[in-house]
């Protein structure tokens, strides 16, 4: 079997590399779990509107006293590691090295695995 593909840009080969593997970038999953948390929010909202005089039943959670989904949101370092390299490939190497510095590591295994969420939402900033 043979497959052809034409990139118009670095960019656009490894997103489509990313997305072939079933990884995401740092901005795709940003995106994803704000439009995700969002629509969960008004779906929320809309099934669960408590009438003012009404009590919760004992046991159970309102929406927004669950964590959201981007504090349960857990990233593997091949994902973090995978949008780190499009960033540095795009030219964004002072960048990434700057993330790196804040989260007191000298290189990206160095990182905290609890900290990956809080590197990924910074590098989709970038």
């Amino acid at each position: 079997m043979k497959i052809e593909a034409q990139f118009d840009s670095i960019e656009e080969m490894m997103g489509f590399a990313i997305r072939l593997v079933g990884g995401t970038t740092a901005a795709e999953a940003i995106k994803k779990q704000k439009v995700d948390q969002t629509a969960k929010t008004k779906v929320t909202a809309k099934e669960e509107a408590p009438e003012e005089d009404s009590v919760p039943e004992e046991g159970t959670q309102r929406a927004e006293d669950l964590p959201s989904e981007e504090e349960t949101k857990t990233f593997t370092l091949e994902e973090v590691r995978a949008s780190l390299a499009v960033l540095t490939r795009t030219g964004k190497q002072k960048q990434v090295k700057d993330l790196l510095t804040f989260f007191k590591a000298k290189n990206l295994t160095s990182v905290d695995p609890k900290d990956y969420a809080a590197l990924m939402e910074k590098a989709g900033a970038l």
